[in-house]
């Protein structure tokens, strides 16, 4: 799940030329579907450092 979600990162950043504050604003904007908000561990995935972690 957080290969997914670096690489739409990476996209938004393209497209953007700043990477994205949250993964809420990767969800609005279409880059993620709501089922992509967390893992399967059940962890919740956050940026840090302009990458997906999960917590």
């Amino acid at each position: 799940m957080l290969d997914v979600i670096d690489s739409q990162i990476l996209l938004f950043e393209i497209e953007h030329d700043r990477k994205p504050v949250d993964l809420n604003e990767l969800l609005h904007e279409g880059y993620l579907k709501e089922a992509q908000m967390a893992c399967p561990d059940g962890t919740t995935p956050v940026i840090e450092n302009g990458q997906a972690v999960s917590r």
